[in-house]
């Protein structure tokens, strides 16, 4: 089953279930493959910001006991400094879910621990997923459960959501857990960060001579990321003036083998219509914009799997958020600055 929704109580109250449970978590750490495999359903996966901004329902089965289970969109913080986390907040506070799962990325806990630590001070059961496990070894970085566990005060359960590794121990967990009380903010949630940051050194362990994310810190992400975001549109608005010339020139050939073809033609208006208007204007849009876009696009992506964007967002949010924005406007910022620099404020 699957539903959509912009208010939290009346989302959680029109579903008949055993147990409800909420799924939340940062954006990107992969909360709806999670959910996927865990309802059967097929909700769309992307490795965007942003990309859930509903909430989805379907429901676990276990041998004993059913539960709803609801998607929510990824948040950083449950400060309502957003429409997801604004939607995240009030699925919490309409009181009528048994617990909340917390899905984070294993390799940049610190990130994620905000989030976790303000919904374990408000909602008394939760279950931290530490997803991605997998790709956090890769990376040398490990991370150690039973003593987050333990700081916690709730169960952290490691899992790869893509291998389906640790699911079934984290659906029984989510079967398991007892019904939390109803939360209520009491006093508005403030960043955690420098609790995340000590608790993190607690937990996480690199491996010996590996590149340990030198470049990701809340000063040098920052500088990396706009040093990289320079470089990017150096190199997209330098190259694509090649192939734009050469889209160009064949465009204009099309444009002659075109009106040569209206030639004779007995309503000369429409041909002119057809050719002036909607050929040149085609051939205009494409010779124009798909240069840039094809280089752009790759190094871009390369930027976010690299992990740089979410960090700069996340570092950036406190300013963002004291002029009334986010930290995901860092990167909109950005590339419209760097689009008026390079293009010579035109």
């Amino acid at each position: 089953m699957g539903m959509t929704g912009r208010r939290g109580e009346a989302g959680l109250k029109n579903v008949r279930a055993e147990r409800k449970i909420l799924l939340m978590g940062n954006p990107n750490v992969g909360k709806s493959t999670i959910f996927n495999a865990l309802t059967g359903m097929r909700r769309h996966t992307g490795n965007w910001t942003g990309k859930t901004v509903d909430c989805a329902a379907g429901y676990i089965r276990g041998t004993r006991r059913s539960a709803a289970l609801y998607d929510l969109p990824g948040c950083c913080s449950l400060e309502a400094a957003s429409p997801e986390e604004e939607l995240a907040r009030e699925f919490i506070l309409s009181g009528d879910a048994d617990c909340a799962v917390i899905v984070c990325d294993a390799s940049c806990l610190e990130r994620n621990l905000n989030l976790i630590l303000q919904t374990v001070g408000l909602f008394g059961s939760v279950i931290v997923c530490l997803n991605l496990t997998d790709e956090a070894a890769k990376h040398g970085v490990f991370v150690d459960a039973a003593e987050l566990s333990k700081i916690l005060g709730a169960p952290v359960i490691p899992t790869s959501a893509s291998s389906g590794k640790g699911l079934k121990e984290l659906r029984e967990a989510m079967l398991a857990m007892p019904k939390t009380e109803a939360p209520s903010f009491k006093t508005e949630p403030r960043p955690m960060w420098r609790e995340a940051g000590e608790i993190a050194a607690r937990v996480v362990r690199f491996a010996k001579n590996i590149f340990q994310y030198s470049g990701t810190g809340r000063v040098t992400g920052t500088l990396t990321m706009l040093a990289l975001l320079a470089l990017v549109f150096f190199i997209t608005l330098s190259l694509s003036n090649y192939p734009s010339a050469l889209l160009e020139s064949l465009s204009e050939l099309l444009l002659e083998k075109a009106r040569a073809l209206a030639e004779g033609l007995p309503a000369a208006f429409l041909p002119d219509l057809l050719i002036e208007g909607g050929l040149r204007t085609l051939l205009t849009v494409v010779s124009v914009m798909l240069p840039p876009m094809a280089i752009f696009f790759p190094l871009f992506t390369l930027l976010e799997d690299l992990g740089l964007l979410p960090r700069v967002a996340f570092n950036l949010d406190r300013p963002f958020c004291r002029c009334g924005g986010c930290g995901r406007l860092a990167l909109t910022t950005c590339m419209g600055f760097f689009t008026v620099q390079f293009s010579g404020g035109q």
